[in-house]
C-alpha cells in the first residue's frame, strides 16, 4: 500500500512494515521503519516539523495543526485513523 501525503512524503507498507519516505529527485528515500501506521504518522509529522524552517511557538503549533490536518487527510480514505491516535 502507498499513502501519499503531499508531493514530498508518503508513507507505504510491504508486507511486514509501514515506512516513511521522502521524495529525492526521481527516487523516493526510506526514512524510517514502523511496526503501526500510526507509529509512522507520528513520525513523519515529527520529522517534518523538525526539518522546518519554523521560528517561534505560535509558527510550530500552526504548523503542526497544519501538518496533523494534511496527514488526516491523506490517512483518512485508507486507515481508521483519528487526529487523537497521530497526536
Amino acid at each position: 500500500m502507498i499513502i501519499p501525503v503531499n508531493d514530498h512524503y508518503r508513507i507505504a507498507s510491504d508486507s511486514m512494515n509501514w515506512k516513511v519516505e521522502k521524495r529525492e529527485k526521481h527516487n523516493w528515500r526510506v526514512i524510517g521503519w514502523y511496526s503501526t501506521p500510526g507509529a509512522a504518522a507520528k513520525k513523519l509529522i515529527t520529522y517534518q516539523l523538525m526539518t522546518s524552517d519554523i521560528v517561534g511557538l505560535d509558527a510550530a503549533l500552526n504548523e503542526l495543526d497544519r501538518l496533523t490536518q494534511e496527514l488526516t487527510a491523506a490517512l483518512r480514505p485508507c486507515l481508521k485513523l483519528n487526529v487523537e491516535d497521530i497526536v
